[in-house]
């Protein structure tokens, strides 16, 4: 630091020469230790000194290494509460990817502030809290805690509050002195539910509400009864003890702190880590030990856990539920403020937990009847969460019959198909005991029939057919009225049971497959080394394919100018000094090479031993190209120019191109840099014509060049032989981390050795997700005639601890040639079934179809392994495959039901599962649609048994339809 940043003559020995001393050699402790020892000259000596010193570590880049004992030494030398807060809020200190643990220290050095002084402070901070893991969160709730101060009204403190990683059980709860402020604002702040969205009660049995049932009488346990919301007595300020670390005596056993299981304040706040910790992020389990797989075996091993909606623990409704259980009003308060919190509205995601936190309290009869009212507001619009909390208990409440069709209309009018089906249920109950009042429940039931979902329409057909003898004559005409909006197959099944007009049944015309897409030329490369600067701030793989190729080319023709329009590219190697080695950070390394020889390689040799030992195959290749070149640039021995540039925009590389390239290296007296030459290989075309051949024949005789060679044998042989590609799921260990996936996908590629290293592991071995991945941007183009190769890489990621969108990769997929097969299936199947990628699978199923490439077998089996595994139901299977098949894929979409219709079917003596009949019905449609003849497994001992059911009745009419 003395290099850069002039200084006063360092044998003089000030206050502030002292501190910087310490934030140089980056020691926080030593800061905090010196500056409670200051004088108040001092303080405001080292105070005025700060903020020029940061602008010097600003302009060099170097404050992210220094923040820690920055703060300390602005907290504890400002004079103002309004100071310290802006300085401990100044953007240059705000963390990346990192939790600032020094909350314990800035207590320290706030010590000897007055009470008064640090209430103003407290206030401050929690003011300025905007988001949970603002770095100004603990230090704020620590503050709030140990002064007393009213905590203000302000929306982010009550989510950063929920948000905290502490337990939550009720012992915790009951002891935080900021529980009595903050519980009810708990239902008015924006942003608690969504903030604890994920958090699901553990499986324990909640104890009775003060209204509920009495429990069995037991032996009496002594225990002392905490009024409802009592605040605890504030502590005082921070006041030291003894020696400068010293901030507050222990808290006494029945505070806050001590329910958390630690003797000091410090001790649970996000500060306590140790000072050479202070940049290290917040791990999810101590060393050692191993989380469990149950959420909800964490609230009942400790009381409750982490108030944070990812981690879905089970903390927050388990200590609210138990809270409750000791007081009444703190119940009634809980009651109210779910249902106040429902009516004020809002998204699914912001209700869902105090959905839960009200069906965790478990409401009584006699705590039910006095909201009813509320509840009935729900039902019409109110989102999801809460609409069925309001349905759960209106359908068990005594209404009375008016209040009953009131609901029903409220609920079978809404376009949720869970919520109307589970009206619908209440309604097939109501109508068993409506007797002659049954009538005033037909326009409920029409409207359901008129319901935009088949699943409700099919149900509301089936409550229909169920009680028409209970109808009377205008009854039954509004329902037949309603029956001409069905489909022609429920139209002609209402009709059996009401009579009237059948609707026909539209013939279907398929829409057509869609053309095959033409690719653009690949973009031309930089021509000029100001042209090549501007290329390396471009996004996407195609701007880096360029600026590599770029480069060779210029270093080539014109090095001394690519030396000086690369000076600028150089002068980043000071803000890129670590990290991951993405193809940006090999670019700066080039033009700091070439501007500025061998100043990096000593710094950066670990990534030329093997730049790439624990990375994906394709990440693998990216880097061992970038680390080629810049080894051949620091040996001089670059060629003239690279093979691999693609001449196509999805990757491919034109063989007549590839040849040319060749030929001009090996003329250059070069033989071609070998990770670019088997990319180069890998990006040709399935088909070569035979010229090309030919032509790469009398190369390889002419040429003494063993590149040559293998490029003639490679063309002449057809290229990369297809692998073998399976895919199998496989039960993940014990967790590490809250977003660990219990299952794992793993592919394996069996592919025949070719004696070029970089096409081998590309096309030989079995991943998973524990590979280090990078520079996915460049997969697909890197394996553009590969089509299976290219899943098979990107299959693991699906189930990594950070996935992929199912659809994300389908467009790739769909652009790359080459046979389908499981990777490709399981792609597929996973966008399918997933409502916001839907749209991506059935074009993609379009262009497959259109290509001949569908992997309908593997497609099959994949869906049946979700299926199997709980991941999608029958239904949305069905309705999935529906829609390809609507879009012109039908012929594929009836071999896909052909392939999961013998694996589902029920064997003698066991029940079908649910939705299988839907699913049958869909396949019979799919199947006239395509055409389709022939026998299913199984399907004819279903069709000739006994039985009316649906399921039996939907086989009958598939069989008909292949046997006729």
């Amino acid at each position: 630091m003395s290099a850069w940043i002039s200084a006063p003559d360092r044998e003089r020995d000030g206050a502030w020469d002292r501190v910087r001393r310490h934030i140089e050699r980056k020691d926080a402790a030593a800061v905090a230790a010196l500056v409670v020892k200051l004088g108040p000259d001092d303080r405001k000596a080292v105070a005025a000194e700060l903020p020029g010193y940061l602008a010097a570590l600003r302009a060099h880049a170097r404050v992210g290494e220094r923040v820690t004992p920055l703060r300390v030494a602005g907290a504890g030398t400002i004079g103002g509460a309004a100071g310290v807060v802006s300085w401990l809020h100044r953007r240059d200190f705000a963390p990346r990817w990192a939790v600032l643990h020094d909350t314990e220290l800035l207590l320290d050095v706030l010590s000897s502030r007055s009470e008064p002084w640090l209430a103003d402070l407290a206030t401050r901070t929690a003011l300025r809290i905007r988001a949970a893991d603002d770095p100004g969160v603990p230090l704020a709730l620590a503050l709030l805690r140990r002064t007393g101060a009213t905590p203000p009204a302000h929306d982010p403190l009550v989510v950063a509050w929920v948000a905290e990683d502490v337990p939550h059980g009720v012992a915790a709860l009951r002891a935080d002195p900021l529980l009595k402020t903050l519980l009810p604002r708990l239902f008015e702040a924006e942003g608690v539910g969504r903030r604890l969205q994920h958090v699901k009660p553990s499986t324990a049995v909640p104890p009775p509400g003060p209204a509920g049932p009495s429990p069995t009488p037991t032996a009496p346990t002594p225990t002392t009864p905490t009024p409802a919301l009592t605040p605890t007595t504030p502590t005082a300020a921070l006041t030291p003890t003894t020696g400068p670390r010293a901030v507050a005596p222990p808290v006494a056993a029945t505070s806050w702190a001590a329910a958390l299981g630690v003797t000091s304040f410090r001790g649970v706040s996000r500060g306590g880590a140790s000072p050479e910790n202070t940049r290290e992020p917040v791990r999810s389990h101590g060393p050692g030990t191993a989380p469990s797989p149950m959420a909800s075996s964490w609230g009942a091993a400790d009381g409750g856990t982490f108030g944070n909606g990812a981690g879905a623990r089970s903390g927050w409704l388990d200590g609210l539920r138990d809270l409750a259980a000791e007081s009444p009003a703190t119940r009634r308060l809980m009651l109210d403020g779910c249902v106040s919190r429902f009516l004020r509205g809002g998204a699914p995601q912001d209700l869902r937990f105090f959905a839960r936190l009200h069906e965790t309290l478990a409401p009584a009869p006699d705590e039910v009847r006095p909201r009813l009212r509320d509840y009935l507001r729900l039902l019409p619009s109110s989102a999801a969460p809460a609409a069925e909390v309001a349905l759960t208990h209106l359908r068990a409440a005594d209404l009375d019959p008016a209040t009953v069709t009131e609901a029903l209309e409220a609920v079978l009018f809404r376009a949720e198909s869970g919520l109307v089906r589970s009206g619908l249920s209440w309604l097939d109950r109501t109508m068993k005991h409506a007797g002659d009042r049954a009538d005033e429940l037909v326009p409920s039931l029409a409207m359901a029939l008129g319901h935009q979902s088949r699943a409700v329409q099919e149900h509301a057909t089936r409550v229909a057919l169920k009680h028409a003898a209970r109808f009377g004559p205008l009854a039954a005409e509004t329902i037949r009225t309603a029956g001409e909006l069905l489909p022609p197959s429920l139209s002609a099944r209402l009709a059996e049971g009401y009579g009237g007009e059948v609707v026909p049944e539209e013939p279907f015309t398929p829409a057509g497959l869609p053309p095959l897409p033409v690719m653009d030329d690949f973009p031309d490369l930089p021509s000029t080394p100001k042209a090549l600067a501007a290329t390396l701030h471009r996004p996407g793989w195609a701007a880096s394919e360029r600026f590599l190729a770029g480069f060779v080319r210029l270093a080539a023709s014109d090095r001394a100018g690519l030396r000086t329009g690369l000076a600028s590219v150089a002068e980043l190697d000071d803000r890129y000094s670590g990290g991951l080695p993405e193809p940006t950070l090999w670019f700066i390394d080039l033009a700091v090479e070439l501007v500025k020889p061998r100043r990096i390689f000593k710094r950066r040799r670990h990534w030329l031993t093997d730049p790439a030992s624990a990375s994906a195959p394709p990440f693998a290749l990216v880097l061992r190209r970038c680390a080629e070149v810049y080894e051949a640039l620091r040996k001089d021995t670059l060629p003239p120019l690279l093979l691999a540039t693609p001449t196509r925009s999805d990757g491919r590389l034109d063989p007549w191109v590839f040849l040319d390239r060749l030929e001009a290296v090996i003329g250059a007296g070069h033989e071609p840099l070998p990770a670019d030459f088997q990319q180069a290989l890998l990006r040709l075309p399935r088909q070569i014509p035979a010229g090309a051949v030919e032509r790469a024949a009398a190369l390889a005789s002419a040429r003494t060049s063993a590149a040559g060679r293998t490029a003639a044998a490679w063309l002449a042989g057809g290229g990369l032989a297809d692998p073998l590609s399976t895919v199998t799921t496989v039960v993940s260990g014990s967790r590490l981390y809250w977003n660990d996936p219990t299952h794992r996908l793993v592919s394996t590629l069996e592919g025949e050795p070719t004696g070029l290293p970089e096409i081998d592991a590309l096309a030989r071995g079995t991943w998973h997700d524990a590979f280090v991945v990078g520079a996915m941007d460049w997969w697909p183009g890197m394996l553009p005639s590969h089509r299976e190769v290219l899943a098979a890489h990107l299959v693991p990621r699906l189930t990594s601890r950070w996935p992929l969108g199912p659809g994300r990769w389908l467009e790739a997929i769909v652009r790359a040639d080459g046979p389908a097969g499981p990777a490709t299936a399981v792609l597929l199947a996973g966008a399918l079934v997933d409502a916001t990628s839907r749209d991506e699978a059935v074009a993609a199923l379009r262009r497959l179809a259109a290509m001949g490439a569908v992997p309908s077998s593997a497609l099959g089996r994949r869906l049946m392994e979700l299926i199997d595994g709980g991941e999608v139901s029958l239904r949305a299977v069905a309705d999935a495959l529906e829609a390809a098949a609507r879009k012109g894929a039908h012929a594929q979409v009836w071999e896909v039901f052909a392939e999961l219709l013998p694996l589902l079917l029920p064997v003698a003596g066991t029940r079908p599962r649910a939705g299988l009949a839907h699913l049958i019905e869909r396949a019979r449609l799919v199947a006239g649609w395509a055409g389709a003849r022939g026998e299913i497994r199984g399907l004819a001992a279903v069709a000739s048994g006994r039985g009316s059911s649906r399921f039996v009745t939907e086989s009958r009419r598939l069989h008909t339809t292949l046997t006729a």
